[in-house]
């Protein structure tokens, strides 16, 4: 019943994110325009993980209504929609363009020293395109979505209720991807400027762990995982959960916000002096 949600967690740790931290920089190294980098890149992968999630959402939709449906030409993990795959209008090529706007050393950009210090898998983060963070987003994102689109993943059409539940859950999931995202860039602005401390931020800034201790940033994370919650029990309740979806759904708020926080310590990777290293 949960084999897609636990593939999602198997993939996602596959990419080797849980528990790491990211190299991070000296603080005194640390400059405003390099922040603005890290910024520029979460929200780039943000909107990344927003326009896959559309494209699959049309293709879903179409293959409902068709008369054999054949949804693994819109979950694989290895995709071939053209939506997603276009080497100038798809998702991962639009964020890799808008990354190297606000950190390409050749476009005139500051880019932060643990960019080409990264520890990520299959890094470090390049400067120009942020590869391999596009690769990784767009992986989790697909990974992630079989959980969120579990019926279709199972080669089985959703009833309409079903349908609604998931299309609902995945929608605000792809919102609370954002809104984490957002407060993560909040903390780490105040942090450089010197208002909070670098290991406030969590996992952000080279700090251990996944949550943050800036109390403001607590707040903006409950408010967006408190949406996020009502919004899925809201519309996933009786018949309208799908049965391989997890016994409490709000499960799949975990499997999000797990993600999210563990890459953004390769995004978000400034730090005081060598402090909070592996």
């Amino acid at each position: 019943m949960l084999r897609k949600f636990v593939l999602a967690m198997t993939f996602a740790a596959g990419l080797c994110f849980v528990g790491s931290h990211a190299m991070a920089q000296d603080a005194t190294d640390y400059t405003k325009e390099e922040q603005k980098c890290e910024a520029s890149m979460g929200k780039s992968l943000s909107k990344e993980v927003q326009r896959i999630s559309k494209c699959v959402a049309k293709c879903l939709k179409a293959q409902r209504a068709a008369a054999v449906p054949d949804y693994s030409t819109c979950l694989a993990l290895t995709p071939t929609d053209p939506c997603i795959t276009d080497l100038t209008k798809g998702p991962k090529a639009k964020a890799q363009v808008s990354i190297g706007k606000k950190c390409d050393p050749g476009l005139g950009k500051d880019c932060p020293a643990c960019f080409p210090a990264s520890t990520v898998p299959l890094g470090p983060i390049s400067c120009s395109t942020g590869q391999p963070m596009p690769d990784r987003t767009e992986g989790l994102t697909l990974a992630t979505g079989q959980s969120f689109y579990c019926i279709e993943a199972g080669a089985l059409t959703p009833t309409p209720e079903e349908a609604k539940c998931e299309d609902r859950a995945t929608k605000e999931a792809v919102k609370f991807v954002g809104a984490l995202t957002k407060c993560t860039d909040k903390c780490t602005k105040n942090a450089q400027a010197g208002k909070i401390a670098y290991d406030a931020c969590a996992p952000a800034n080279g700090a251990p762990g996944v949550a943050p201790s800036d109390v403001p940033t607590q707040e903006c994370i409950t408010k967006a995982t408190d949406k996020f919650a009502d919004k899925i029990n809201g519309v996933c309740f009786g018949a309208a959960k799908p049965a391989c979806y997890p016994m409490n759904p709000e499960d799949l708020i975990t499997l999000t916000f797990t993600i999210v926080q563990n890459e953004g310590q390769y995004i978000f990777c400034g730090s005081p002096s060598g402090a909070f290293l592996d």
